[in-house]
């Protein structure tokens, strides 16, 4: 985050909130809020470490793959605590339903009091898979393989081309590459990083920021320093990806 204004950051930061929120459905998002009713202390837990991750994402301006609808890895973390307070606070929902309709006089059927609950986590499940429509359920029932992976995924692709790179260079042979993941971990090969999240260097360096008014959500936090005089120029790299 070094040398990025802090008003751009909070900016996108409260921007991919908001479209991370609105994807998920807000009615859904914010349904563990009828907990704070029963101050159950057990759920208080889990709601607070919600918002400060929420807060967090926002101070540092997201994650840089927002565009995939739900991916921001400050909140994967306390997701799970997430389900349990929609699933608590959903259990609520039906309660407060059927009590109603039973003070009102009328009797409730026995399946119509049991099925309010499910068809509400049903409702959650589907709209929870929206990063590609409907089509995202074929993943959660594993009818397709996960997202880059399998024949003619990315993953896959980067392995191949990982397997290349070691069977065509030494193990002194250096690598730049920006998607320092795959490539690296398979061909076991020491690596430049231009865009600085391994070097102190180009870490240090001032960061880019969009002209205009994109520079409120475009940012792209970890990607937006390089200095390829010093990374390419300087440290000579034998293999440029």
């Amino acid at each position: 985050m070094t040398g990025y204004p802090l008003i751009l950051r909070l900016s996108r930061g409260a921007a991919v909130l908001g479209q991370f929120v609105w994807s998920m459905n807000p009615i859904l998002f914010f349904m563990p809020l009828l907990l704070l009713s029963r101050r159950t202390p057990v759920l208080m837990l889990p709601l607070w470490l919600l918002a400060v991750q929420m807060a967090y994402s926002v101070f540092v301006g997201g994650d840089a793959w927002e565009y995939w609808a739900g991916s921001n890895r400050y909140l994967c973390v306390v997701r799970p605590g997430f389900f349990v307070l929609f699933s608590c606070a959903a259990w609520r929902v039906s309660e407060l339903a059927t009590r109603r309709w039973t003070e009102g006089g009328r009797t409730v059927p026995r399946w119509v009091r049991r099925s309010v609950f499910p068809i509400i986590i049903l409702f959650g499940l589907v709209t929870f898979n929206s990063r590609q429509g409907p089509a995202s359920l074929t993943d959660l029932l594993l009818l397709t393989p996960p997202h880059h992976s399998g024949q003619g995924g990315k993953n896959m692709a980067e392995v191949r081309e990982a397997l290349l790179l070691r069977a065509i260079t030494t193990d002194r042979a250096s690598i730049a590459v920006t998607r320092a993941g795959t490539i690296l971990y398979f061909t076991e090969r020491p690596a430049v990083d231009p865009l600085g999240k391994t070097d102190a260097h180009v870490a240090h360096e001032r960061a880019r920021v969009p002209l205009g008014l994109r520079r409120f959500v475009a940012f792209r936090p970890g990607h937006t320093k390089f200095d390829y005089e010093y990374s390419i120029g300087r440290l000579k790299p034998d293999v440029v990806k």
